[in-house]
């Protein structure tokens, strides 16, 4: 590797070790995707013209813990993530960051 790669290396695991967001290892990539989700919801609340009030009702959760959501000060409970995916008509996936495909799965 020579001293950059042992240098990058050792940020890697220093990051992943810490769980900071950095470099290139498992843990830093799910932290960023992770930090993405909330632009993710916010751009689907655009999308949808609805206001937070009607999505929470929808969702039956309140308006706050809606909100919390889309800022990422609240991780989104698995239950709430499904709804979420059916309500913007999108997968749990596109929601997680995990694709670009918005389309859901096929329901069987």
């Amino acid at each position: 590797f020579g001293k950059d790669g042992d240098k990058r290396m050792e940020t890697d695991t220093l990051h992943a070790f810490t769980g900071e967001a950095g470099g290139n290892s498992p843990r830093s990539q799910s932290d960023r995707a992770l930090s993405r989700i909330p632009a993710r919801l916010r751009l689907l609340h655009r999308e949808s013209g609805c206001s937070t009030l009607e999505i929470s009702a929808i969702l039956e959760i309140s308006p706050r813990a809606y909100s919390y959501y889309e800022s990422g000060q609240r991780m989104i409970p698995p239950h709430v993530l499904c709804a979420l995916a059916d309500f913007y008509h999108v997968s749990v996936d596109y929601l997680l960051c995990r694709t670009v495909v918005k389309e859901p799965y096929p329901k069987k």
